[in-house]
């Protein structure tokens, strides 16, 4: 046995040993290795030398080259980085990261050298671990025509290329950075070679470069052919949806919060190992009208090209999904809505298209399992929110409308619902899905289903409607029932439990903040939206609390926003706002030492009145010299402007008035106004068999003369009603936009002028 051991050993050959056979000893060209292998045909060897000019060349040789030991034969294999050259990047790689230059200078220099030791070796280093992350760090330094050149190089290869486990992650910087890029494009500022002495000049191949459109024209017509392929690709999928946001002028980085890179692409470069490497770029910008159309061939290419096979692959595919609710949500910027409606009707079998009342057994066995499959439910939900008015209104009929608290209770089906629910589309249905899911309330408490929950009063918010039926079936569900009871609605709604649940904890319990719901946060915050009438009982129960109940919120991630809800809500009565302000009197200067309490009395004094903010900037001012040496304290002086309110009050003070009027003036010009039904709300509820109320019918009916004399007086008359004071609405807390801020100055300066000028007039008469 040991014999056999040593034998085994002497006869591995270790990677150098591999190097040395294939690159040779030679020291030529700069002490790098050169690229001679005996084996190969006559002529192939001055094919090699010529990589600089060819990447071909590269190609068919990275087919003969041996490959590694345990290599992947899937990935494509240019070669080995030599020693030498191994060495050298790793120093480049650290001087990056230590980022000690004297100056910008020095830097381009520095880029500018290390870009002249890349050049033709683009595609090796991109396929080598190491290699690929000293390029993703090298790439946001270097200028608009060295990227050009580096993107060139790439060229005929993407193909293979974004499959590759190293190089789809270069790919992914190199489209990212490319944005700046294509914007200066559009503009007509096309990047020039910089002369020899310049930054990151480089020597690069004679002859015409293209420009960065014309590069990415030639990319997405190789890639093209083989999309539906590339889509399903555990690497290259993530590269293909920067792409695609590329194509349709969309945020690269982050698109609706969510990072485009993959997990483990966004740990590891969390872990430091990429940090040095700036922010993507996040910025909309004009696409070149080309890639309208390189978008619409790829959504056609998928609905037109794709079997039925194909179809069911992609959609339950954990690669391909993603892919498809991106073409989903930008497909009307492709080719307008027929496009998107196509692409839908080719992901649902002709459902868009076909008459609602046709039975398809095959069709309806597909859609059973996109909304229970865990991974094709994703792109159902994003169906349901893309989908037309009629598409939508067809899904409901035949797939939902009285099986909801069924589909609620399984474990995947249940996030659809939430989606079908959140982008109801008219009044009617919102009142049909409300009675149906109502009576469940207790069972999503009880199961854990608050996300069903949250979708129900958020459908209210939407379409302005059954609120007062949500109210009352959240109220059942918690088993709110009496006086006493609704006072705990407050808690039992941020913790998501039923009273019976709470009413059981121990005092200690009931004061643990790690029991606190996100889901019932938001629930909070949707009901604090609703109009003062429905969220009444809510608002009543936090006030009922005692300081010790509600204390612990404000320092709570969770909590706070809660708090800070219910201070910025315009439908939270300001009497109910003063007691908070009132109640918190004595603690500012504490809370604006805290992360969280800070950006509640930030909110308290944007949302108070004149009073209520001298007050709080009184309390402010005896702590100055604790608040103005703390982190958070110091941000709270300067925000609620508290030097200006101890040097010069009468300045603060009529400031702060200045304030109240134009937040005043701008909730006149954003007056609510009720509007009717669309022409699809109309036919979404006559779909659904329903009739719009009498009241609807009565507001249709044409106006005589007499009803247009009287119309405004009688409308005057409904709005007024007894009210009682704790109605007194609050001012808008909502910040004022500065663009606008400019046209409420103006509009208050001209009546103060015009009231100057009828005074100086009355004076010159009666001086007359």
């Amino acid at each position: 046995m040991p014999r056999t051991k040593r034998r085994w050993k002497k006869e591995k050959t270790s990677k150098e040993e591999v190097k040395d056979e294939k690159y040779g000893n030679g020291t030529e060209n700069g002490g790098h290795a050169e690229l001679v292998d005996s084996s190969m045909p006559d002529g192939a060897g001055e094919a090699l030398q010529d990589y600089n000019e060819t990447s071909q060349d590269m190609i068919e040789y990275s087919h003969q080259e041996e490959r590694p030991r345990n290599y992947d034969a899937s990935q494509v294999f240019y070669g080995y980085l030599d020693t030498d050259l191994q060495s050298y990047f790793t120093t480049v790689e650290s001087k990056i990261d230590a980022s000690d230059w004297d100056s910008v200078e020095e830097r381009n220099l520095f880029i500018t050298n290390v870009l002249s030791e890349v050049e033709g070796k683009e595609l090796i280093l991109a396929t080598d671990h190491k290699g690929s992350m000293v390029l993703e760090k090298l790439l946001p330094f270097v200028n608009d025509f060295a990227l050009r050149v580096f993107f060139d190089r790439f060229n005929g290869q993407f193909s293979q290329l974004l499959r590759h486990r190293f190089a789809s992650h270069v790919c992914q910087t190199v489209f990212s950075l490319a944005i700046p890029v294509l914007d200066k494009e559009t503009k007509g500022q096309i990047a020039q070679k910089p002369t020899a002495g310049e930054d990151n000049a480089g020597e690069g191949d004679e002859g015409e470069l293209l420009t960065m459109t014309e590069l990415f024209v030639s990319m997405c017509n190789e890639l093209q052919p083989q999309i539906a392929t590339l889509l399903s690709d555990t690497f290259a999928t993530h590269p293909i949806r920067i792409l695609i946001l590329i194509l349709a002028g969309r945020e690269v980085e982050s698109n609706e919060g969510k990072s485009i890179r993959s997990k483990k692409s966004s740990k590891y470069r969390a872990k430091g190992e990429l940090s040095t490497v700036p922010v993507q770029v996040k910025q909309l910008y004009a696409p070149p009208a080309a890639f309208k159309q390189i978008l619409d061939s790829f959504i056609r290419q998928l609905a037109d090209g794709m079997s039925e096979t194909e179809v069911r692959t992609l959609s339950v595919h954990a690669s391909a999904n993603p892919v498809l609710q991106l073409l989903l949500e930008i497909a009307d910027v492709a080719g307008g809505e027929q496009v998107k409606l196509d692409f839908l009707d080719r992901i649902l079998w002709d459902l868009a298209t076909a008459d609602p009342n046709t039975v398809d057994a095959d069709r309806d066995a597909w859609f059973d399992t996109l909304l229970r499959h865990n991974v094709g439910s994703h792109l159902l939900e994003t169906i349901l929110h893309v989908a037309p008015n009629p598409l939508y209104t067809t899904m409901y009929q035949k797939y939902f409308r009285n099986k909801l608290l069924k589909l609620c209770a399984h474990p995947t089906a249940n996030f659809v619902v939430q989606k079908l629910v959140a982008n109801v589309r008219t009044p009617q249905q919102c009142e049909l899905i409300i009675e149906e899911l109502g009576p469940g309330v207790g069972d999503f408490i009880k199961y854990k289903k608050a996300g069903v929950i949250r979708s129900m009063v958020d459908a209210c918010l939407k379409v302005k409607h059954s609120e007062a039926d949500v109210m009352k079936y959240l109220m059942a569900g918690f088993g709110v029932s009496t006086n006493e009871q609704r006072q705990q609605l407050f808690h039992c709604l941020s913790r998501m439990q039923s009273f019976a649940e709470w009413d059981q904890l121990s005092a200690e319990e009931k004061l643990d903040m790690r029991k606190l719901h996100l889901q019932g946060a938001l629930v909070i915050e949707a009901i604090l939206s609703l109009p003062a009438d429905h969220n009444t009982p809510l608002v009543s129960s936090f006030l009922a609390q005692r300081d010790e109940m509600t204390a612990p919120f404000y320092y709570h991630p969770i909590g706070s926003r809660i708090i800070e809800s219910f201070i910025l809500s315009p439908n939270v009565t300001y009497k109910a706002k003063k007691r908070l302000f009132k109640d918190l009197s004595g603690q500012y200067h504490t809370l604006a030492m805290d992360k969280f309490g800070s950006r509640i009395v930030e909110k308290c004094y944007r949302a108070a009145d004149i009073d209520t903010k001298q007050r709080i900037a009184a309390e402010l001012v005896l702590n100055e010299r604790e608040l103005t040496s703390h982190v958070f304290g110091s941000h709270v002086m300067r925000n609620c402007h508290i030097q200006l309110f101890k040097q010069k009050r009468a300045e603060w003070e009529e400031k702060e008035r200045g304030v109240e009027r134009r937040k005043a003036m701008f909730a006149e010009i954003l007056e609510d106004v009720v509007p009717g039904q669309t022409q699809d709300q109309q036919a979404s509820a006559a779909a659904l068999g329903l009739q719009p109320k009498a009241s609807e019918e009565v507001s249709k009916k044409p106006m005589d003369d007499i009803d247009k004399l009287f119309s405004k007086k009688r409308k005057h008359a409904q709005t007024i009603e007894p009210v009682a004071p704790v109605d007194v609405k609050a001012p808008v807390s909502a910040e004022t936009p500065e663009d606008l801020v400019g046209v409420l100055d103006a509009i208050d300066s001209t009546k103060r002028k015009k009231k100057k000028a009828k005074k100086e007039g009355k004076t010159r008469k009666f001086e007359a």
